[in-house]
């Protein structure tokens, strides 16, 4: 028996059209059933604490008795339909399944391809402006600025910094601390799960006769294969940078943002004009 599976594309966007076509030989055909499917796993390789959600779940029964030979089918990706992500806990997978039932008693045969869906971007809610961020302490004047809080994959996260005193007696601080970290996370309460995907940190021991206003740039570079920031339903994949001041009693100062990192081909060739300040406010990163 002949049976396959061919698929216009693999790779598509929420609100693509998915068209496929289904090949056949076998006279003894009685039903064959087309599924598009989606799901969120929590616990991927976790089969005692494994929690599957649904996110897309679409059927479509083709009439085939006594054979068919080549049938068309389509599916629209849902506009709302996270995209595609695997790791070794999370997973967000979309496959298409074909299911055939011949007479007697016959097993079911099945076919199955796995298609992925891109992240999208509204280029309308996209601005290229950096982002300063003012640590605050009594006798010192330390801003970070980022020159982006939104980058690709591939490109870095960079900025400038300044530090000064606010009077003439205030003594340097001991160290500045920069960090860019990215964050897995599960968003169910019943299932914990927290992970740091990627942790880069640069720290400077300042020179206690170093003269003032210091002036000096940061550079985080984002791996091209790196989880590009998101939400879905049960999980969330978020960065955040954060810069600490370490004064000469040993109390630490600190200020941080969310650094949003996209991965859009369709983007890539619209930077910088297509890039903009993610507005969420930090929380304890």
């Amino acid at each position: 028996m002949n049976f396959d599976i061919d698929l216009d594309r693999q790779v598509l966007q929420p609100g693509d059209e998915l068209l496929g076509w289904l090949t056949m030989d076998d006279p003894e055909v009685e039903s064959v059933e087309v599924v598009f499917q989606g799901e969120e796993i929590l616990g991927a390789n976790d089969v005692l604490r494994r929690y599957i959600l649904p996110v897309v779940d679409e059927k479509q029964s083709v009439a085939s008795r006594g054979g068919l030979h080549r049938h068309e089918f389509r599916f629209v990706v849902p506009a709302e339909a996270p995209p595609t992500y695997a790791s070794q806990d999370m997973r967000c997978e979309y496959s298409v399944k074909a299911i055939v039932k011949r007479g007697g008693w016959r097993r079911a045969m099945i076919a199955r391809m796995h298609v992925t869906i891109l992240p999208t971007t509204q280029r309308e809610d996209l601005r290229a402006l950096p982002e300063e961020l003012e640590v605050e302490h009594p006798d010192l004047h330390l801003i970070a600025r980022l020159d982006h809080t939104i980058v690709l994959t591939g490109e870095s996260v960079s900025g400038t910094i300044h530090l000064d005193r606010k009077n003439a007696e205030a003594r340097l601080p001991t160290k500045l601390s920069f960090r860019l970290a990215a964050i897995e996370e599960s968003t169910d309460k019943y299932f914990p799960h927290r992970e740091v995907l990627s942790l880069d940190t640069h720290d400077v021991d300042v020179d206690q006769e170093m003269t003032l206003p210091l002036v000096g740039d940061f550079e985080f570079p984002i791996s091209s294969t790196a989880e590009p920031s998101g939400t879905w339903n049960t999980f969330k994949v978020h960065y955040g940078f954060r810069v600490v001041l370490y004064d000469h009693t040993g109390k630490d100062y600190r200020r941080s943002t969310f650094v949003r990192v996209l991965r859009d081909i369709q983007l890539r060739r619209d930077l910088p004009s297509a890039l903009v300040t993610d507005t969420e406010q930090p929380s304890g990163f």
